[in-house]
């Protein structure tokens, strides 16, 4: 169980191509780890180990995890401190000490439940090959007792870097990456910390589509997500819940975590296409520009998107207020 341990049994048992090591961010998520487990034990891929990084946990999470581990003796089971800095920085530092050249990469949120074939779909569907590529499945969401409630959104236009800029498709908790995509976001997660990037997904999402990678959305949900206080942001139906988006969108919180992410994507400007490289320059460009109606018309040649017509309503409203 402890790091040092499994970082040398790592050396000397080398993974199958289709080992897929998982990361947990967890901080006091006792209450429903146990059912979060058992759903990954339960995947019909079965070639998977287990990293867990333990933000401070002051209930039984890392108990749990430690009998987890003693009652599955034949699974690589790793728990960790984490750095106590966010979600974001916990799960992209326990991705970077985990991971391993041949290891696909997945994370998992403390509280979810996976279904049987989530694993397997993402695997099956954006294989392993040269090009980084990011899969994530749509969810069940839930109350806390897993009654379901609704399907998340299905994203009708294409993912790409102009929508990544400004909005994140790639959810964390159904993420998924092949070695090619996993080594990028490895490679990059020190200037990532760097610039405290507010979420690891949306992170992930700028590079992997910065940097030319695939994303895949599958229409198919893959697991049920619970709705509760803790994930304000994982949901967005009904009129409360938009106006808290939209409070967000409009105030100052949001540009700066888009001023997050472009410091981020500055340090990794070598990584990124010569196209991506243009659009963020440009971003850059406009967001400095004193004079709304040259940002306006500077969104619209940027070609910059979000996933319907009213967050593209949003967008001018923020490029012609300064608050983009």
């Amino acid at each position: 169980m402890s790091q040092s341990s499994a970082v040398s049994a790592r050396k000397t048992a080398p993974r199958t191509p289709e080992h897929v090591r998982i990361v947990m961010a967890t901080r006091n998520g006792a209450a429903y780890l146990s059912q979060q487990l058992q759903s990954i034990v339960d995947q019909t891929h079965k070639n998977w180990s287990l990293f867990v990084g333990d933000d401070g946990s002051d209930d039984d999470t890392c108990a749990q995890i430690r009998a987890f581990a003693a009652a599955h003796p034949d699974r690589d089971v790793t728990l960790v401190s984490g750095p106590c800095q966010g979600s974001a920085a916990n799960f992209l530092t326990q991705a970077a000490a985990a991971w391993r050249d041949a290891d696909w990469l997945a994370f998992a949120d403390q509280d979810d439940v996976w279904m049987p074939t989530k694993l397997e779909r993402a695997l099956s569907q954006i294989g392993r090959g040269d090009t980084a590529a990011g899969y994530s499945s749509r969810s069940i969401h839930t109350a806390p007792d897993l009654t379901p409630l609704r399907t998340s959104s299905l994203h009708r236009r294409a993912p790409g870097f102009a929508n990544a800029l400004v909005q994140n498709v790639l959810s964390g908790h159904a993420l998924v990456m092949n070695p090619a995509a996993a080594a990028l976001v490895v490679d990059h997660t020190q200037a990532a910390l760097a610039s405290k990037v507010p979420f690891h997904d949306w992170w992930i999402y700028n590079l992997i589509a910065g940097a030319g990678g695939r994303v895949v959305l599958d229409p198919e949900p893959g697991l049920y997500y619970r709705l509760h206080g803790e994930n304000v942001l994982g949901h967005n139906r009904s009129w409360s819940e938009r106006m808290v988006r939209l409070r967000i969108l409009a105030g100052r919180e949001f540009a700066g975590w888009i001023d997050c992410n472009l410091a981020a994507l500055a340090r990794c400007e070598p990584a990124l296409t010569p196209e991506a490289r243009t659009l963020l320059k440009g971003m850059v460009d406009m967001r400095a520009e004193p004079r709304s109606r040259v940002r306006l018309r500077a969104l619209r040649q940027l070609g910059l998107y979000r996933q319907s017509a009213g967050g593209d309503r949003v967008l001018r409203m923020l490029a012609l207020t300064g608050r983009l």
